[in-house]
C-alpha cells in the first residue's frame, strides 16, 4: 500500500513536472515569438524611418528646385528691365548726338568758323 501511495505521489509529481515544463516550454516559444516580432518591428520601425527620411529628402530637392526656378525667373526678369534700360538709353543717346549735329549744321551754316572749332581734332572738316 505504502509503495502504492508512492507511486500514486509520484505520477502526480510527474504530471505536476510535466505540465511545469511544458509551460516553461510554452514561456520560451511565447518569448521567442515575443522576439521575433519585437525584431519585425524594430525592422518595420526602420523601414519607416528610411521611407520617412527619403521622402523628407524629395522634399527637400523640390525646395531646391523650385528656388532654382524662382531665382532663373528673377534673373531673366531683370536682364528684360536691363535691355530695356539699355535700349531706352540708346535711344537717347542717338537723339542727343541727332540734337549735337543738327546743332552743329546749323551752326556751319550760321557761323562757318565755329564749325571748324568744334570740328577740330575730330577728323571731320
Amino acid at each position: 500500500r505504502g509503495a502504492l501511495a508512492f507511486l500514486g505521489f509520484a505520477s502526480v509529481a510527474l504530471l505536476a513536472a510535466n505540465s511545469v515544463m511544458e509551460s516553461a516550454s510554452t514561456d520560451a516559444g511565447s518569448r521567442e515569438r515575443a522576439a521575433r516580432v519585437a525584431a519585425a518591428r524594430v525592422e518595420v520601425a526602420k523601414a519607416q524611418g528610411a521611407s520617412v527620411e527619403a521622402e523628407t529628402m524629395k522634399r527637400k530637392q523640390a525646395a531646391k528646385e523650385e528656388v532654382v526656378r524662382l531665382e532663373a525667373r528673377r534673373l531673366a526678369r531683370l536682364e528684360a528691365e536691363a535691355a530695356a534700360k539699355l535700349e531706352a538709353v540708346e535711344k537717347a543717346l542717338a537723339g542727343a548726338k541727332s540734337i549735337k549735329q543738327s546743332m552743329a549744321e546749323q551752326s556751319a551754316v550760321e557761323n562757318p568758323a565755329y564749325f571748324a572749332y568744334l570740328n577740330e581734332g575730330s577728323g571731320r572738316l
